[in-house]
């Protein structure tokens, strides 16, 4: 499989030459806000505006990249899944506005998300039974990581 570092860096290159900004999130954002080298297995990012998902299919498609057909908003190269969530889905799910900042790779600008907010999104996903069943160990981990980083 491709390095996901470097094809996240790709993604957020292209994406900004298109005036994108996306949020990320998920264990590749964890990761670039802890510093640590947890296993990603994906790249998950948040638009802010549900027109913004157009380009961003767009401009991975011209990287190579093709729609999963089972999963409208995932896109796939060579078993490399990049998905989209909506900012107002994530919000949902921790009951608050996410708390984002600005990081940069070399000269691409994309957001993150603070460790209390990553904490709250793998604490509340594992009330689903989905999260539950195939990550609740994985999940538990960074938990413990996050509650670890940020003192708690």
């Amino acid at each position: 499989m491709e390095n996901i570092k470097t094809t996240f860096e790709g993604i957020i290159e292209h994406l900004n030459q298109k005036g994108i900004r996306p949020i990320i999130y998920g264990s590749l954002g964890l990761n670039l806000e802890l510093g640590t080298n947890l296993k990603a297995n994906d790249i998950d990012l948040i638009i802010e505006k549900p027109n913004e998902f157009s380009i961003c299919k767009k401009v991975l498609e011209e990287m190579g990249f093709t729609i999963d057909p089972e999963h409208e908003r995932e896109l796939n190269r060579n078993g490399l899944y990049v998905s989209f969530l909506d900012k107002v889905d994530l919000e949902k799910l921790i009951s608050e506005p996410l708390d984002v900042h600005e990081s940069r790779i070399n000269n691409s600008v994309f957001f993150n998300i603070t460790p209390a907010q990553y904490l709250k999104i793998y604490t509340n996903g594992l009330a689903g039974e989905y999260r539950k069943v195939k990550r609740e160990k994985d999940d538990l981990s960074k938990i413990s990581l996050i509650k670890a980083y940020i003192g708690n």
